[in-house]
Protein backbone atom coordinates (compact mmCIF):
# COMPACT_ATOMS: atom_id res chain seq x y z
CA UNK A 1 0.00 0.00 0.00
CA UNK A 2 1.39 3.58 -0.71
CA UNK A 3 2.60 5.61 2.06
CA UNK A 4 0.99 9.30 1.85
CA UNK A 5 1.46 12.31 3.79
CA UNK A 6 -0.16 15.42 4.35
CA UNK A 7 0.04 18.28 1.51
CA UNK A 8 2.21 20.77 3.46
CA UNK A 9 -0.28 23.22 1.91
CA UNK A 10 -3.40 21.85 4.22
CA UNK A 11 -4.51 23.32 7.23
CA UNK A 12 -7.17 22.29 9.86
CA UNK A 13 -10.08 24.19 11.02
CA UNK A 14 -12.75 24.03 13.54
CA UNK A 15 -16.03 25.35 13.63
CA UNK A 16 -17.04 26.50 17.33
CA UNK A 17 -20.29 28.78 16.64
CA UNK A 18 -23.04 26.35 17.74
CA UNK A 19 -23.16 24.92 20.92
CA UNK A 20 -22.14 21.86 21.85
CA UNK A 21 -21.26 21.00 18.51
CA UNK A 22 -17.86 21.22 17.11
CA UNK A 23 -17.55 20.52 13.12
CA UNK A 24 -13.65 19.99 11.83
CA UNK A 25 -12.04 20.44 8.02
CA UNK A 26 -9.31 20.67 6.45
CA UNK A 27 -8.64 22.95 3.57
CA UNK A 28 -6.52 23.52 0.76
CA UNK A 29 -4.82 27.55 1.57
CA UNK A 30 -3.58 27.47 -2.02
CA UNK A 31 -6.99 27.06 -4.11
CA UNK A 32 -9.65 27.71 -0.49
CA UNK A 33 -11.02 23.93 -1.13
CA UNK A 34 -12.66 22.65 1.67
CA UNK A 35 -13.61 19.40 2.73
CA UNK A 36 -15.33 18.29 5.96
CA UNK A 37 -13.66 15.48 7.77
CA UNK A 38 -15.04 13.38 11.45
CA UNK A 39 -11.46 13.47 12.88
CA UNK A 40 -13.03 11.54 15.91
CA UNK A 41 -12.96 8.27 13.71
CA UNK A 42 -9.50 6.69 12.14
CA UNK A 43 -9.62 7.64 8.12
CA UNK A 44 -7.86 4.13 7.53
CA UNK A 45 -11.74 3.02 8.82
CA UNK A 46 -13.46 5.62 6.17
CA UNK A 47 -12.47 4.61 3.55
CA UNK A 48 -15.00 7.23 1.24
CA UNK A 49 -13.11 9.99 3.25
CA UNK A 50 -9.64 8.32 2.66
CA UNK A 51 -10.19 7.76 -1.05
CA UNK A 52 -11.29 11.98 -1.50
CA UNK A 53 -8.40 13.51 0.57
CA UNK A 54 -6.25 11.44 -1.92
CA UNK A 55 -8.52 12.42 -4.91
CA UNK A 56 -8.23 15.92 -4.51
CA UNK A 57 -4.29 15.86 -3.24
CA UNK A 58 -5.08 16.66 0.45
CA UNK A 59 -3.09 13.69 1.35
CA UNK A 60 0.26 13.13 -1.21
CA UNK A 61 2.69 10.61 -2.03
CA UNK A 62 6.31 11.31 -0.68
CA UNK A 63 7.60 12.37 -3.83
CA UNK A 64 4.46 14.46 -5.07
CA UNK A 65 5.32 18.12 -5.87
CA UNK A 66 2.40 20.01 -4.58
CA UNK A 67 3.18 23.21 -6.32
CA UNK A 68 2.93 20.77 -9.78
CA UNK A 69 -0.22 20.67 -10.82
CA UNK A 70 -1.20 24.53 -9.90
CA UNK A 71 1.38 26.13 -12.58
CA UNK A 72 -1.21 26.73 -14.74
CA UNK A 73 -3.32 28.50 -11.86
CA UNK A 74 -3.70 31.87 -12.03
CA UNK A 75 -2.46 33.93 -8.85
CA UNK A 76 -4.49 36.43 -7.25
CA UNK A 77 -5.15 38.14 -4.03
CA UNK A 78 -8.14 37.35 -2.02
CA UNK A 79 -10.80 39.82 -1.63
CA UNK A 80 -11.31 38.88 1.83
CA UNK A 81 -8.29 39.28 3.16
CA UNK A 82 -8.13 43.16 4.53
CA UNK A 83 -3.86 43.01 4.04
CA UNK A 84 -1.93 45.67 2.48
CA UNK A 85 1.31 46.42 1.41
CA UNK A 86 3.33 49.97 1.50
CA UNK A 87 6.82 51.05 1.14
CA UNK A 88 8.62 52.56 3.67
CA UNK A 89 10.60 55.86 4.03
CA UNK A 90 13.63 53.79 3.51
CA UNK A 91 12.28 51.69 0.66
CA UNK A 92 11.32 48.54 2.67
CA UNK A 93 8.20 47.11 1.36
CA UNK A 94 6.41 46.81 4.53
CA UNK A 95 2.97 44.49 4.97
CA UNK A 96 0.10 45.09 7.36
CA UNK A 97 -2.45 42.56 8.54
CA UNK A 98 -4.42 40.83 11.18
CA UNK A 99 -4.03 36.84 11.85
CA UNK A 100 -6.20 35.01 9.61
CA UNK A 101 -6.19 32.06 11.79
CA UNK A 102 -9.18 32.89 14.03
CA UNK A 103 -12.43 34.92 13.55
CA UNK A 104 -13.93 35.75 16.88
CA UNK A 105 -17.74 36.57 16.79
CA UNK A 106 -19.00 38.83 19.63
CA UNK A 107 -15.98 40.25 20.65
CA UNK A 108 -15.50 42.29 23.91
CA UNK A 109 -14.10 45.39 23.89
CA UNK A 110 -10.60 44.27 24.76
CA UNK A 111 -10.63 41.15 22.35
CA UNK A 112 -9.72 44.15 18.81
CA UNK A 113 -7.51 41.40 16.92
CA UNK A 114 -4.12 42.70 16.83
CA UNK A 115 -2.46 44.71 14.05
CA UNK A 116 0.59 43.12 12.73
CA UNK A 117 3.54 44.71 10.46
CA UNK A 118 6.41 43.01 9.23
CA UNK A 119 8.93 43.35 6.53
CA UNK A 120 8.43 41.42 3.21
CA UNK A 121 11.39 40.20 1.43
CA UNK A 122 12.39 41.76 -2.02
CA UNK A 123 10.70 38.21 -3.50
CA UNK A 124 8.05 37.70 -1.50
CA UNK A 125 7.06 41.76 -1.82
CA UNK A 126 7.39 41.06 -5.82
CA UNK A 127 5.66 37.80 -5.97
CA UNK A 128 2.28 39.46 -4.06
CA UNK A 129 3.06 42.65 -6.42
CA UNK A 130 2.20 40.35 -9.54
CA UNK A 131 -0.62 38.30 -7.87
CA UNK A 132 -3.42 40.56 -9.27
CA UNK A 133 -5.17 37.36 -11.21
CA UNK A 134 -3.81 38.18 -14.59
CA UNK A 135 -0.70 35.38 -14.27
CA UNK A 136 -0.11 32.05 -13.52
CA UNK A 137 2.10 30.72 -10.81
CA UNK A 138 4.74 29.65 -13.80
CA UNK A 139 4.36 33.40 -15.52
CA UNK A 140 5.41 34.68 -12.08
CA UNK A 141 8.39 32.33 -11.92
CA UNK A 142 9.62 32.79 -15.16
CA UNK A 143 9.31 36.97 -14.93
CA UNK A 144 11.17 37.18 -11.60
CA UNK A 145 13.70 34.72 -12.97
CA UNK A 146 14.81 36.46 -16.26
CA UNK A 147 18.21 38.53 -15.09
CA UNK A 148 18.77 37.09 -11.93
CA UNK A 149 19.92 33.86 -10.06
CA UNK A 150 16.44 33.20 -8.76
CA UNK A 151 16.19 29.53 -7.02
CA UNK A 152 13.39 27.27 -7.17
CA UNK A 153 14.01 26.69 -3.53
CA UNK A 154 13.89 30.75 -2.33
CA UNK A 155 10.84 30.78 -5.04
CA UNK A 156 9.01 28.10 -2.94
CA UNK A 157 10.08 29.40 0.42
CA UNK A 158 8.38 32.78 -0.42
CA UNK A 159 4.96 31.18 -1.53
CA UNK A 160 5.00 29.20 1.92
CA UNK A 161 5.68 32.63 3.55
CA UNK A 162 2.21 34.45 1.57
CA UNK A 163 0.40 31.02 1.90
CA UNK A 164 0.52 30.33 5.49
CA UNK A 165 -2.49 30.05 7.57
CA UNK A 166 -2.14 33.31 9.28
CA UNK A 167 -1.27 35.31 6.20
CA UNK A 168 -3.27 34.00 3.11
CA UNK A 169 -2.01 36.76 0.75
CA UNK A 170 -2.67 34.54 -2.41
CA UNK A 171 -4.81 32.14 -3.66
CA UNK A 172 -4.29 30.14 -6.53
CA UNK A 173 -7.57 29.54 -9.51
CA UNK A 174 -7.80 27.62 -12.93
CA UNK A 175 -11.28 29.81 -13.48
CA UNK A 176 -10.77 33.47 -14.27
CA UNK A 177 -14.52 34.06 -13.43
CA UNK A 178 -13.71 33.30 -10.17
CA UNK A 179 -11.83 36.21 -9.63
CA UNK A 180 -14.65 38.60 -9.36
CA UNK A 181 -16.86 36.37 -7.21
CA UNK A 182 -16.28 37.14 -3.45
CA UNK A 183 -17.95 34.02 -2.39
CA UNK A 184 -15.48 31.53 -4.49
CA UNK A 185 -12.42 29.13 -3.16
CA UNK A 186 -10.26 31.86 -4.20
CA UNK A 187 -11.61 34.61 -2.74
CA UNK A 188 -12.48 33.29 0.49
CA UNK A 189 -10.40 32.67 3.87
CA UNK A 190 -10.92 29.89 5.85
CA UNK A 191 -10.13 30.30 9.33
CA UNK A 192 -11.11 28.91 12.68
CA UNK A 193 -14.44 30.09 14.07
CA UNK A 194 -14.77 30.96 17.54
CA UNK A 195 -17.82 32.36 19.20
CA UNK A 196 -17.37 34.90 22.73
CA UNK A 197 -20.07 34.50 25.15
CA UNK A 198 -19.96 38.30 26.59
CA UNK A 199 -23.25 37.83 29.27
CA UNK A 200 -22.79 33.83 30.10
CA UNK A 201 -25.81 32.20 31.36
CA UNK A 202 -28.14 34.74 30.46
CA UNK A 203 -30.90 34.30 28.13
CA UNK A 204 -30.61 36.12 24.72
CA UNK A 205 -33.86 38.61 25.84
CA UNK A 206 -31.77 39.99 28.92
CA UNK A 207 -28.57 40.44 26.71
CA UNK A 208 -30.78 42.41 24.16
CA UNK A 209 -32.62 44.24 27.36
CA UNK A 210 -29.15 44.92 29.42
CA UNK A 211 -26.25 43.95 27.58
CA UNK A 212 -26.02 46.13 24.36
CA UNK A 213 -24.05 49.17 25.75
CA UNK A 214 -23.08 51.01 22.23
CA UNK A 215 -25.45 50.72 19.32
CA UNK A 216 -22.12 51.26 16.63
CA UNK A 217 -19.75 48.82 17.96
CA UNK A 218 -22.98 45.88 17.93
CA UNK A 219 -23.53 45.88 14.54
CA UNK A 220 -19.82 47.69 13.30
CA UNK A 221 -18.09 44.02 14.80
CA UNK A 222 -21.15 41.74 16.63
CA UNK A 223 -23.87 41.18 15.10
CA UNK A 224 -23.55 43.70 11.28
CA UNK A 225 -26.68 43.66 9.04
CA UNK A 226 -27.00 43.97 5.53
CA UNK A 227 -28.71 47.65 6.30
CA UNK A 228 -25.61 48.29 8.37
CA UNK A 229 -23.31 47.71 5.64
CA UNK A 230 -25.13 49.91 3.20
CA UNK A 231 -26.31 52.85 5.37
CA UNK A 232 -24.21 55.12 3.08
CA UNK A 233 -25.59 55.60 -0.57
CA UNK A 234 -23.52 52.64 -2.85
CA UNK A 235 -23.73 52.05 -6.46
CA UNK A 236 -24.42 48.31 -6.01
CA UNK A 237 -28.26 50.04 -4.86
CA UNK A 238 -28.47 52.76 -7.54
CA UNK A 239 -26.34 55.31 -5.55
CA UNK A 240 -28.81 55.06 -2.59
CA UNK A 241 -28.47 53.62 1.01
CA UNK A 242 -30.28 50.43 1.87
CA UNK A 243 -33.26 52.36 3.79
CA UNK A 244 -33.89 54.67 0.96
CA UNK A 245 -33.52 51.61 -2.16
CA UNK A 246 -36.09 49.55 0.28
CA UNK A 247 -38.68 52.55 0.25
CA UNK A 248 -38.63 52.43 -3.28
CA UNK A 249 -39.68 48.64 -3.93
CA UNK A 250 -41.91 48.38 -1.43
CA UNK A 251 -43.81 51.60 -1.30
CA UNK A 252 -45.85 51.04 -4.82
CA UNK A 253 -48.91 50.69 -5.41
CA UNK A 254 -48.95 47.30 -7.00
CA UNK A 255 -47.22 46.32 -3.66
CA UNK A 256 -48.86 47.99 -1.24
CA UNK A 257 -52.26 48.58 -1.93
CA UNK A 258 -53.00 50.96 0.94
CA UNK A 259 -51.00 53.79 -0.75
CA UNK A 260 -54.24 53.81 -3.00
CA UNK A 261 -56.65 54.75 0.28
CA UNK A 262 -56.85 57.94 2.01
CA UNK A 263 -56.07 55.99 5.88
CA UNK A 264 -52.67 56.46 7.22
CA UNK A 265 -50.44 53.76 6.47
CA UNK A 266 -48.48 52.02 9.35
CA UNK A 267 -45.29 50.66 9.34
CA UNK A 268 -43.85 48.54 11.83
CA UNK A 269 -39.59 48.22 11.94
CA UNK A 270 -39.20 45.24 14.70
CA UNK A 271 -35.48 45.30 15.44
CA UNK A 272 -34.87 49.12 14.96
CA UNK A 273 -30.74 48.99 15.18
CA UNK A 274 -29.24 52.07 15.29
CA UNK A 275 -32.14 53.89 13.47
CA UNK A 276 -30.24 54.32 10.12
CA UNK A 277 -32.83 52.48 7.87
CA UNK A 278 -35.78 54.14 9.66
CA UNK A 279 -33.77 57.52 8.81
CA UNK A 280 -33.39 56.53 4.83
CA UNK A 281 -36.89 54.61 5.05
CA UNK A 282 -38.81 58.21 6.41
CA UNK A 283 -36.68 60.41 3.96
CA UNK A 284 -37.05 58.76 0.93
CA UNK A 285 -41.21 58.52 1.88
CA UNK A 286 -41.54 62.04 2.29
CA UNK A 287 -44.00 62.49 -0.63
CA UNK A 288 -46.60 60.43 1.40
CA UNK A 289 -49.38 62.54 3.35
CA UNK A 290 -50.29 59.99 5.59
CA UNK A 291 -47.20 57.86 7.02
CA UNK A 292 -47.04 56.65 10.42
CA UNK A 293 -43.78 54.81 11.55
CA UNK A 294 -43.42 52.16 14.23
CA UNK A 295 -40.05 51.56 16.00
CA UNK A 296 -39.38 48.38 18.56
CA UNK A 297 -36.34 47.10 20.04
CA UNK A 298 -35.78 45.71 23.60
CA UNK A 299 -32.40 47.67 23.82
CA UNK A 300 -32.49 50.89 25.71
CA UNK A 301 -28.89 51.51 24.27
CA UNK A 302 -30.28 51.02 20.68
CA UNK A 303 -33.50 53.13 21.24
CA UNK A 304 -31.33 55.97 22.28
CA UNK A 305 -29.07 55.35 19.28
CA UNK A 306 -32.19 55.63 17.05
CA UNK A 307 -34.25 58.65 18.88
CA UNK A 308 -30.40 60.39 17.90
CA UNK A 309 -31.10 59.34 14.21
CA UNK A 310 -33.95 59.88 13.36
CA UNK A 311 -35.97 63.32 14.15
CA UNK A 312 -39.07 62.66 15.98
CA UNK A 313 -40.07 66.43 15.70
CA UNK A 314 -41.17 65.20 12.12
CA UNK A 315 -44.31 63.63 13.90
CA UNK A 316 -44.00 60.10 11.82
CA UNK A 317 -42.13 58.23 14.38
CA UNK A 318 -43.64 56.92 17.09
CA UNK A 319 -41.33 54.55 19.14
Amino acid sequence: MPTYRINPYISFIENHLFPGVIQRAVFHRLTGEIIECDFTRSLTADEVQLRQLIERGFLITPDYDPLAPLLDCYVTRPIQNPALMYRSKTGEWMLVRTSMVHTVYSRRRDELPEIIEEQLSPLTADILSLADGSKTLQQIFNELRQGSLLEDSDFRSAIDFLTSQERQLIKFTRRLQDLNEPYSLVNILPRNLYHSERKDNDAIIDFHLTGIEDANWEFDLIEPTVNHCFRFPHEVLGGLDYGSRFCLATLRPEVVPLLNNSAALEVLEVGGGTGSFARAFLHQAATLNSLNYHILDLSPALMDAIATHVAKASGVLKS
